[in-house]
């Protein structure tokens, strides 16, 4: 889900073509673009740089912008170029270089950027290039640059022609608007040739001589023949063809097929000992339009689209065609050992159950239906008995919907004997997410179907930064990830970055998403997986909220957890999930720790700044010590809850704890085999507080009660909700002023209900991005899980003041399955809600993650402000762990005691239990007293639950498990 949507990582890209030394984006229609001369005095490619002139020569609008050179705002001189009126999310104005540029050329780039209006905004620039064929590419320069009115925003970055300027009809520097309504300023543009690096370090030690897994990387043509040729052959055993397998780069104008490329990465691969990877074979993106349609001049009409019987001939004569030439050409000698033959299929948005669809793109399933999965896996094997065969897609390691579809497809072409032989995890992430659980989780998933998986376009972008703290950030995120690559070499066989350098990152150099920099050297990220004691910490951080979960265990389920992750020793063993909260007196720790492999010295050693190092270490076999803490044992591992004194350093809200946390794993001959931490994996913690993490200290978490009750859903406050509480919308996300909500909830037996008391003067529906209008948006936690990514329980309702609907999540993808009605007031407007809980039996006492926003448009229809009850990061589209709570309350009374589970349980026991839901609904399990008893879902299968009961506080006491509002049986299993 997404409050904004962005273009899709079109992963399998470097999307770009073979033109440039970068991976590009495939774009809108081909254009011509005008002829223009650059200044051979001083090496600059651009006339007219800093906009003096009135004179836009060598510019091109594309007929959806309106430049014109103004003093309204410059960065040197008098004036700069403003663009205005911009109709394309996805195409810009244009600088032509196609005459200026050469061929296997490197040049720099610098400009700056200003916004014209007070609304910040984001910027990409790019050089954009269309080939002989159409086809059109983008590189980019820099990618995501936010940009304000108050100052300027210096850009920079490089190109690399790596296409013969015969095969280019169109190349220039483009820039591209995230927000179409927003103008902006350019000036001062530098376009001036460089030399290339400083050359390979050779005395590195090589990555593919550190892993057991296969260390792969994407290339384009041009990295072949130049410097990035030795780094590809010292550093990794495998090769992937950027662009040049892909089906458009495949084909001439004729539409016959031309393999002159493609077959010199196979000679490459042969000739320097390196395995090849073989991508792609079928995709939406970068495939011929005849392919799909009888009308080139209106190839995306479905009425003009082939039948189903012609596509499916197309799809098996190129497959067969691309297998058999080089299996016919190579033979034994040839280096493939898999392909990608089915390319990104699965729906973002769990549209088609879970397969993309038209409305995604994929003309594939709008012909041929889902099932076209099934006829290309199916061709390819009878093209290539022995090659392996793999699913290829990006957003699967987020472990939400689209992994869950990925794995029903998966499943479900399995069950079938279609031959499948793995999944492809494109995996461009961030430097914070998603977690490395989350990656854990995926991976081991698909492995669960005994299918091999494969990280195939592995990079880390910085978002937009480039500073020492934030490459540093970068360096932990790769040793998080090969540890984690390494630890799972049961299912991780191979590795594939994408892009050996970060000249060559579709991502541009100003993420920062390589291993090495775009002079080719190393940066803090290798030297972390080849020397790890010599990289530097940035401490970690998180939220703690105030309270004390002693008096009320309830609390522990409003706060989210984070993990210790990061291994000192080892690349893989326990972790564990890490909640806090604090109160004047006591910082209170729950850690859930996994360890398959119990002893009695493992356990946990939790670290405090209180004066200097506080250490206290809690065992399996003999606690905490003088701590109080308890030690529980589970299913999965154990279980620590422990308090530390901190009254002494007078903790207050907006304060600071230096903390951290390491999880120490004993094999059964007592031997230590790994170390975890959430901070400082350079194990300085017993003598040092400078590396750890940062506890944030917070007010207590939100928590608001949702009252039993039915409004009708039309627009119009009922009587009902006079009964219910109301909370504010008070949380800044983007400005600091502008339109708010007063909020209330109530629910029933089949809804969760929110009306809206919208404050906003001005009402403006104008901007084509729904986020952008005047609206509201309801974020819904069913589990209350507080996931870093979400599941399918979890859905962004948004409802602008028109009543137009619209969001993201598979819980709320069905547009029709909610319902909600608008009004105008003499304040603003009203929004009334009904959302469905069918993934639960609600039922009093039943804990929600919740949050609310308000989304203010200004009279130009750009969004100038964004607040929320709850979350602050702006990530609510995609990230479930900073919601608030809502309890549900005053319903009426439908629990069920069931006596015969009722046990005499003690501090040290648990008990197990299987409970099997007659009705299909989901359970809610109550259990005892507030603050003795906790309950822990272990696992479900099929309608059977199986729940832990454990206490966390007193002994003695009898338990018993309330199922509310479900007939059960309950077998005790322990």
């Amino acid at each position: 889900m997404r409050n904004k949507r962005r273009p899709g990582v079109r992963a399998a890209g470097f999307l770009l073509a073979a033109v440039m030394g970068f991976s590009l984006i495939s774009v809108g229609p081909a254009y011509a673009a005008g002829g223009n001369e650059s200044n051979a005095t001083t090496g600059e490619l651009v006339t007219n740089s800093g906009f003096e002139s009135s004179d836009l020569s060598g510019w091109n609008n594309n007929g959806i912008s309106t430049l014109s050179s103004t003093t309204e705002a410059s960065h040197s001189g008098s004036r700069s170029l403003k663009v205005e009126k911009i109709g394309s999310t996805w195409m810009g104005p244009l600088y032509n270089l196609l005459t200026p540029v050469q061929y296997h050329h490197t040049y720099q780039v610098s400009l700056y950027l200003k916004g014209a209006q007070s609304a910040a905004t984001t910027e990409s620039v790019l050089v954009h290039r269309v080939d002989k064929n159409g086809v059109g590419y983008d590189m980019s320069i820099a990618q995501d640059v936010s940009i304000s009115a108050k100052e300027w925003t210096k850009v920079t970055g490089q190109f690399t022609l790596t296409e013969k300027k015969e095969e280019v009809t169109t190349l220039g520097l483009m820039f591209r608007s995230k927000d179409a309504s927003k103008n902006y300023y350019v000036d001062d543009i530098s376009i001036k040739e460089i030399s290339q690096t400083n050359g390979v370090q050779t005395n590195l030690t090589p990555l593919k001589s550190k892993y057991d897994f296969t260390m792969g990387c994407a290339a384009v043509y041009s990295d072949l023949i130049d410097d990035h040729a030795q780094l590809l052959t010292h550093h990794f055993d495998s090769l992937t063809a950027g662009n040049e397998m892909k089906a458009s780069s495949l084909y001439n104008s004729k539409h016959e097929l031309d393999f002159t490329t493609a077959d010199k990465f196979v000679d490459f691969a042969i000739a320097n000992n390196m395995k090849l990877r073989g991508h792609n074979l079928v995709w939406q993106s970068q495939v011929p339009d005849w392919w799909f349609t009888t009308n080139l001049s209106d190839p995306d009409n479905p009425k003009y689209f082939v039948s189903k019987e012609q596509l499916l001939k197309t799809m098996k004569t190129h497959i067969t065609s691309v297998l058999q030439h080089f299996k016919q050409k190579y033979g034994s000698k040839s280096p493939f050992y898999c392909w990608d033959v089915v390319n990104e299929p699965i729906s973002n948005s769990h549209q088609n159950n879970g397969i993309k669809g038209l409305d995604e793109g994929s003309k594939w399933e709008a012909i041929i239906g889902p099932e076209y999965i099934d006829y290309a896996l199916r061709y390819a094997h009878e093209a290539d008995p022995d090659m392996k065969l793999f699913i290829n897609d990006y957003g699967i390691v987020n472990d939400g919907q689209k992994t869950t579809d990925l794995y029903n497809e998966a499943k479900k072409l399995l069950q079938a004997g279609v031959p499948l032989d793995g999944i492809g995890l494109q995996m461009h992430i961030d430097v914070d997410s998603p977690s490395i659980s989350s990656i854990k989780d995926a991976i081991e998933k698909f492995g669960s179907l005994g299918l091999e998986v494969q990280v195939t376009e592995l990079d880390v972008s910085t978002g937009g930064k480039t500073d020492a703290v934030t490459l540093a950030k970068a360096a932990r995120r790769y040793k998080q990830l090969f540890d984690l690559f390494e630890s799972e070499k049961k299912y991780i066989k191979v590795v594939t970055v994408w892009g050996s350098a970060d000249d060559g990152s579709w991502l541009g150099a100003n993420n920062s998403p390589m291993l090495f920099d775009t002079a080719l050297q190393a940066k803090p990220a290798f030297n972390a997986l080849v020397q790890a004691a010599g990289t530097p910490v940035v401490p970690t951080s998180a939220k703690s909220c105030q309270g004390n979960p002693t008096a009320d265990s309830a609390l522990w389920s409003t706060v989210s957890a984070w993990s210790t992750d990061t291994f000192i020793k080892g690349t893989g063993g326990a972790t564990a999930a890490v909640k806090t909260m604090w109160d004047s007196k006591n910082l209170y720790v729950q850690a859930d720790v996994t360890d398959s492999t119990r002893s009695a010295k493992d356990g946990i050693t939790l670290y405090l700044n209180n004066n200097g190092v506080k250490a206290y270490p809690i065992t399996l076999s003999n606690s905490g010590g003088k701590l109080k803490a308890a030690v529980q044992k589970t299913d999965t591992g154990y279980t620590v809850s422990a308090a530390i004194p901190i009254q002494n350093l007078k903790p207050a809200v907006g304060g600071q704890l230096q903390f951290d946390v390491q999880v120490l794993d004993y094999n059964a001959k007592n031997a230590l085999t790994s170390i975890a931490t959430w901070s400082d994996f350079q194990n300085t913690q017993s003598k040092s507080t400078a590396n750890y993490g940062k506890l944030e200290l917070s007010a207590s978490a939100n928590l608001a009660k949702a009252v039993y009750g039915t409004p009708v859903v039309d627009g119009k406050e009922d009587a009902a909700w006079q009964k219910a509480p109301a909370f504010d919308t008070a949380t800044w996300v983007t400005g600091k002023s502008g339109a708010t909500a007063k909020v209330q909830t109530m629910w029933d037996q089949k809804n969760l209900y929110v009306l809206y008391h919208v404050t906003d003067s001005v009402l403006n529906s104008s901007n084509a991005n729904a986020w952008e209008q005047d609206s509201i948006e309801t974020f819904l936690d069913v589990n209350n899980h507080k996931s870093p990514a979400y599941e399918s329980d979890d859905g962004q309702y948004r409802v602008s003041y028109k009543n137009a609907k619209s969001g993201g999540g598979a819980a709320s993808a069905d547009l029709n399955a909610w319902t909600s009605a608008t009004s105008k007031t003499d304040t603003g407007y009203l929004v009334e809600m009904a959302i469905p809980l069918t993934s639960i039996t609600p039922a009093n006492g039943t804990m929600l993650g919740f949050d609310a926003q308000v989304n203010d448009a200004d009279a130009s229809g750009a969004r100038t402000g964004v607040v929320t009850w709850s979350d602050s990061t702006g990530k609510s589209y995609t990230d479930t762990s900073h919601f608030g709570n809502l309890e549900l309350v005053g319903g009426p009374a439908s629990s069920q005691f069931v006596s015969d589970t009722t046990k005499d349980i003690t501090v040290k026991s648990a008990y197990q239990f299987r409970i099997t839901v007659k009705n299909g609904a989901y359970p809610n399990f109550v259990v005892g007293t507030a603050g003795v008893f906790r309950t822990q879902l272990v696992k479900k299968s099929g309608s059977d639950y199986f729940i832990k009961i454990f206490t966390v506080g007193k002994s003695g006491a009898k338990a018993g498990i309330y199922v509310n509002g479900v007939k059960v049986s309950v077998a005790t299993v322990r």
